[in-house]
Order: structure tokens, then sequence, then C-alpha cells
């Protein structure tokens, strides 16, 4: 089934009335980017700057962004209604002469197929090869393979920080080590671990989503047997220090859980860190530092950093 789009662009305080016009012309369901919204995630979140792309919340200054949906190509009737509402509205009131609206037609197509058609295998690393589980093409020998089902759980393998992380432990991570996977996500950090070679490995999450998508992927990577998925806080996980931790969460999240990171590595042991913007990296390396820890790599990928770490 094809269906028409409407875009209307409207100021703040006519959301309300147009939005009211596109659910009486049929539409079930609006699409709201709402200046307000932006503004209140700001003032919530000190970091809101700096984990978003700051074009889009520009360009929403002041205005409200509505997308409606309608079954069919209605384009000419639906353009029709809305314009007679608007010169209805502007008799009354000339603010509304400010909306714009345009349509569009969306063609009927296979959309779990165009899903999947926009996600594609790609290279992490020096040796690591990533691919969505459909994705069934040859990799070269030399590969460590990762087959990842992209899900709601962060960490599919296209964000700086993870590659970040998989760089950081192709580096530090020696066959046979034990591991500790602060924020394991959909699990694919604990499953490159032991495609280096890791004995055992513990993921910890407190989504419980994230620890089910987390034990899938072990699974469909043949490794469930070295990795143990849990939402138990560090000091209940690890019963013995570990040889490293690989930790990829914000830079607000691993200041809580220092001590026990610090707890359960043993002495000589290493910590691989991202999901740390760089305007925090001396903040948090300075931390580590009054913890015994050294400095021996990491670097800065976009807005993002790593640590690599060395526990005297």
């Amino acid at each position: 089934m094809n269906w028409t789009e409407i875009t209307l662009r409207c100021a703040v305080d006519a959301e309300e009335i147009a939005s009211e016009w596109l659910r009486e012309m049929g539409s079930e369901s609006l699409v709201i980017q709402d200046a307000r919204d932006v503004e209140s995630l700001r003032e919530d979140d000190a970091d809101f700057d700096g984990l978003t792309d700051p074009q889009p919340q520009e360009s929403l200054q002041g205005i409200v962004v509505i997308q409606a949906f309608f079954e069919g190509d209605c384009r000419d009737e639906k353009q029709r209604d809305l314009i007679r509402r608007q010169r209805e509205m502007v008799a009354r009131d000339s603010k509304f002469a400010e909306i714009t609206f345009d349509t569009c037609l969306i063609e009927d197509q296979d959309w779990n197929q165009t899903f999947k058609s926009s996600i594609k295998a790609f290279r992490i690393g020096e040796r690591f090869w990533i691919r969505p589980t459909w994705d069934e093409g040859e990799v070269d020998p030399s590969d460590l393979l990762i087959t990842i089902d992209p899900g709601m759980a962060f960490g599919t393998g296209t964000h700086e920080t993870t590659t970040l992380c998989i760089e950081g432990l192709e580096k530090t991570l020696k066959a046979g080590d034990c591991v500790l996977d602060m924020g394991t996500g959909t699990g694919i950090l604990s499953i490159a671990a032991c495609r280096l070679g890791a004995s055992r490995v513990v993921g910890i999450d407190i989504d419980e989503k994230a620890i089910q998508i987390a034990r899938e992927n072990s699974e469909a990577n043949g490794v469930l047997e070295r990795v143990v998925i849990t939402s138990q806080p560090v000091s209940e996980a690890i019963q013995e220090p570990v040889d490293g931790i690989v930790v990829n969460i914000v830079a607000e999240v691993i200041e809580t859980v220092l001590d026990e990171m610090d707890q359960a590595l043993r002495p000589g042991g290493w910590i691989v860190a991202s999901g740390i913007l760089a305007t925090k990296r001396e903040r948090m390396l300075n931390l580590w530092k009054a913890k015994g820890m050294t400095l021996i790599g990491g670097r800065i990928m976009g807005e993002w950093c790593s640590l690599i770490l060395r526990k005297e």
C-alpha cells in the first residue's frame, strides 16, 4: 500500500490546532519535532549538547515540525483540505498564515528488506569483521568474525566508542585472560574478547533486554560457554580478580563504579575504557591515576576518546 505524507511546519503556539487538523483529516499517528522538547532535554542533561547533533536542534528553534501519514495516494485531497482549514483560521488570526506544508507519496515496499539492505558488513580494527545475521557472505579466514543482529541494545559496532574499545582489546588482551565487560549491551565486546582468546568473560548490564540480547548474540557466535551475562553487581558477579576490564559507558556512570572496578582488577591488570567524551578525558584519567592506574594507550575519535590503563 502507498502512503501520503504531509510535513507541516508551524509556530510553537500553533502546534495544538495544526495537530488537530491532521487528526481530523484522518491521520491516526503524528510525528512531532518540537523545540520545547529539545530545551527540556538540555535542561535535564548537562551533556545533552555533547551527545547529540546540534544542527537539527538549531533548525527547530521557534518552530514545530509535524509529520502525518494517510493511506493511499490522497495528496490532492489532503492538500485542498489543509488549505481550506488554514484560510479559515487566517481569517481569525493572521499568525496561521505562517504555516507551511508539503506532501509526498511513499511507495509501497518491503520495509523489512529495505532495513536489511541498509545494514552492511564492516571492518573494525585490524582483524574484526562485523556483519548482521542475514549476511552470509564469505570472509577472509584471517578475519575474526562477529555476527550481530541489530536490536534494541546499544552496541552493533557502528558507534565510535565500540570501535575504540575493540581496537583497545586488540592491543591489550592476551590469550587466556579473564575479562569483565561493564555495560555489555549487545555483548559485542564480550564476543570480541572471546575471539581474541579470553578464557572467560563476565558481561554486566542493568537492562534486562540487553541481557537477553547479549546472551542470544553470544550463543549465535558460539561463545556462550565462555560468557556469563548478568545483572548482578560487580562485587557479586566477580569472585576472583580479573585480568582485564572493558567498559563502554558514559563517564558519569563510570565514576560511580570506579571502586568496584578497582577491587575486581588484579595488580598488573588492564582497563580498556570508552564511552568518554574527549572533553572529559583528563578528568577520568586523573581519577584512575589516583587509584594507581597508568596510561598506556588510547586515542580520540570524533567527540569520543578511549583510555587504555595498567594497574600498578
